[in-house]
């Protein structure tokens, strides 16, 4: 229900349902993933922190071109 609530309101603010998908899409995943987690109680931590890895990963490939002393050049 709270992915249907969120998909919805991400659909009428970004203006489209194919917009929204992405933002479904994540939350879907993650959802599905903390279930998966909280079912393996003996490997939570280790599942935990693999997924914590993976984001950071993530996160660390999409920003490795941004210039970070350019955007404070820019005020």
């Amino acid at each position: 229900m709270i992915v249907l609530l969120v998909s919805v309101y991400s659909a009428f603010v970004l203006r489209g349902v194919r917009r929204a998908l992405p933002i479904c899409s994540m939350l879907t995943l993650l959802y599905a993933y903390l279930y998966f987690v909280l079912q393996l109680e003996d490997y939570a931590l280790l599942f935990g922190a693999l997924l914590l890895f993976v984001i950071l990963a993530v996160i660390m490939f999409a920003t490795r071109h941004i210039d970070w002393y350019a955007l404070d050049k820019s005020q």
